[in-house]
């Protein structure tokens, strides 16, 4: 066979190595991404007082276009690596040839696309920018095959020391850019040389040779890569068709806002929801053919997640106001009811990443993919008969759309794990009333200080009584049920 020919197996290489239990993997994964959270939030706060909403706006245009391209450039290769434990040198060294054609690839399709992009938007700067910041595609095509790999070793600890480095330089070099009046140049240089940074470090720790990829060497590879892609791009398009029909139908001054406030409301639960699922799918896939385990890991995750996200989801909410108001200034009124309304939606979509890799690796890519593509389709009409209510509408119909779109998505995992709705209601149990009681102080107190105390006092104190409120209601309710649940959760990062 050809990976007795190639040598060791991948499987085989990451039993020689070191195993990083899944309770620390989450402990540096998380330590970098709460300290690049810090630093994206003060990084962001200090570019958009600098910068314009249509400076945010023409960059989103840009962005809703590179994001669905990269779903392709990337060609769901990552994912596979991960997904399949056999693969032999020889294989990776293929699918890093593979990984590199697909990149130059979409930078070409990309450079052909601006322009008439450009008409779609009526925006005469958007060209230039959609081809600089698409030559990103071949620069991250090079870390595609490296970084899936070093997560399936188990080595959280250099990617979570990578994605310091990687965020520190990015906000250093966005607010210098910012100072030297770059304007939206400021976003696409930053996250340029963003990509260029982690592609260097993930290549220089896990380099992969090329090889040229013949399919008959890659039995299975192509289909699955095939499904994950798109099922990828389907799903990107009905995330982001939201953006595109505000900046075809409203202009990018409300595009702007709009951006802004999905970007605030996600932050939190985006890194939260990435850090689990980026440390969560390689023990799933160790774990694929055992559905008690799945369902166990499942449970503890969930119960774990929402624990933190649900509450950072509601303050969210219920401190847009002042927060904009302080933060942003009365520029940025705009951001306050579409930041309260995608707030509480990250609370729900917060948790549903962590069924996607239960759903891809039991063998439902092709399933995955036919739910994205039905949504693709649903989603521009929903969100253009929502523009008639603005930005608030189209935010409001999220609550909706969201949920239900999603509801495949569990059956299957729940199927796939032998798990019922009870026991995943249950594990939710704690999180929501935590949240609920501190949602109750913080707007108790909103109602009880008068209007016309300093913004910062305000939020201030609307902070302090929410970060008070939830963890002593954890504490008086349900300090047992989180140690046992701190218990279960370090057990999982012990070798079976």
């Amino acid at each position: 066979m050809e990976s007795q020919k190639a040598g060791f197996s991948s499987a085989a290489l990451a039993e020689s190595l070191p195993r990083m239990s899944f309770a620390h993997a989450i402990a540096w994964t998380g330590a970098a991404k709460w300290l690049g959270q810090l630093l994206s939030w003060a990084s962001t706060l200090v570019v958009a007082r600098l910068l314009s909403p249509e400076d945010y706006g023409l960059v989103g245009m840009a962005t809703v276009y590179l994001g669905f391209v990269t779903m392709l450039s990337e060609f769901g290769l990552g994912v596979a690596v991960v997904a399949h434990r056999e693969l032999s040198p020889l294989q990776l060294a293929q699918l890093n040839t593979l990984a590199l054609i697909v990149g130059i690839v979409a930078l070409l399709v990309s450079c052909f696309a601006a322009f008439p992009l450009a008409d779609f938007f009526h925006s005469e700067k958007l060209p230039p920018v959609v081809i600089v910041l698409s030559t990103a595609f071949v620069i991250e095509s090079l870390r595609t095959v490296p970084q899936a790999m070093l997560q399936k070793d188990l080595q959280f600890r250099y990617l979570a020391i990578a994605q310091v480095v990687h965020t520190v330089f990015v906000t250093v070099a966005m607010v210098l850019f910012a100072l030297f009046d770059l304007g939206y140049w400021t976003l696409v240089l930053g996250n340029l040389l963003g990509s260029v940074l982690m592609t260097v470090v993930m290549t220089a720790k896990r380099p992969i040779r090329f090889a040229w990829p013949k399919s008959q060497e890659l039995p299975g590879i192509f289909t699955f890569s095939r499904h994950i892609v798109i099922g990828r791009m389907a799903w990107y398009a009905s995330i982001k068709m939201d953006l595109v029909v505000i900046g075809r139908v409203l202009g990018d001054a409300a595009l702007g806002a709009y951006t802004v406030a999905a970007t605030i409301a996600a932050m939190p639960m985006d890194k939260v929801t990435s850090l689990v699922t980026q440390v969560a799918t390689p023990y799933f896939s160790e774990r694929q053919l055992d559905p008690g385990a799945m369902r166990h890991l499942l449970l503890t995750i969930t119960e774990a997640l929402a624990l933190i996200t649900f509450p950072a989801a509601l303050g969210i909410a219920l401190v847009a106001k002042d927060f904009v108001l302080l933060a942003l200034g009365e520029k940025w009124q705009e951001v306050i009811v579409p930041l309260q309304l995608l707030g509480l939606l990250a609370a729900f979509r917060s948790l549903t990443p962590v069924l996607a890799p239960i759903v891809i690796i039991t063998g439902g890519a092709r399933l995955s993919m036919y739910i994205g593509l039905l949504k693709a389709l649903i989603s521009p009409f929903i969100f253009y008969g929502a523009t008639r209510w603005g930005i608030n509408g189209v935010a409001a119909a999220w609550l909706i759309a969201d949920p239900l779109s999603n509801l495949s998505m569990y059956v299957r995992a729940f199927r796939r794990t032998e798990l019922g709705a009870v026991p995943y209601i249950r594990c939710l149990v704690p999180a929501v009333i935590g949240s609920l009681v501190m949602g109750f102080a913080v707007f108790a107190l909103q109602v009880a200080m008068p209007t016309n105390w300093p913004l910062a006092l305000r939020l201030g104190l609307e902070v302090i009584v929410g970060a008070i409120a939830y963890p002593l209601t954890m504490w008086l309710c349900y300090r047992t049920h989180l140690r046992g649940l701190y218990q279960e959760f370090y057990k999982l990062g012990r070798k079976e």
